[in-house]
């Protein structure tokens, strides 16, 4: 199993930017909390979040251990009111939040391989053209 610490190769406990990031994961996951009732309407956000997240080069077999993490982090902050309960009502979450995050992951680098093969084949284009057009 991969720990934050092999993903990112940093000293976690100083890395300011790792901070940063967890701050913005935990106003996810309140935004998540606050509209448990209607998670479906957060799907946008976190499609967008997923296509972000395909820019900087996370890959699916991210999403356990930062999901191991927000459940360890959970857990030292509930304390005794940590039980098996609501471990398992926080991998249920986990797992919608996942379940439309992996997948909208997958197709933004589709996505951008699709780009970038465009991309190559416009530049050939042009070049080629100049050529021509230059003769």
């Amino acid at each position: 199993t991969s720990s934050l610490s092999d993903i990112f190769d940093v000293d976690l406990a100083e890395s300011a930017g790792l901070k940063t990031h967890g701050v913005m994961v935990m106003e996810t996951v309140g935004e998540v909390v606050a509209g448990i009732n209607t998670i479906g309407n957060l799907a946008p956000k976190l499609v967008t979040l997923a296509v972000k997240h395909a820019e900087w080069n996370v890959v699916s077999e991210h999403f356990p251990v930062v999901g191991q993490a927000l459940l360890a982090t959970l857990e030292k902050g509930l304390g005794l009111r940590w039980t098996a309960k609501v471990r398992d009502a926080w991998v249920a979450v986990w797992g919608e939040v996942v379940g439309v995050m992996e997948p909208a992951l997958r197709q933004a680098y589709v996505d951008k391989e699709e780009q970038e093969k465009r991309e190559k084949v416009r530049l050939l284009v042009e070049e080629s053209w100049g050529v021509v057009e230059q003769d």
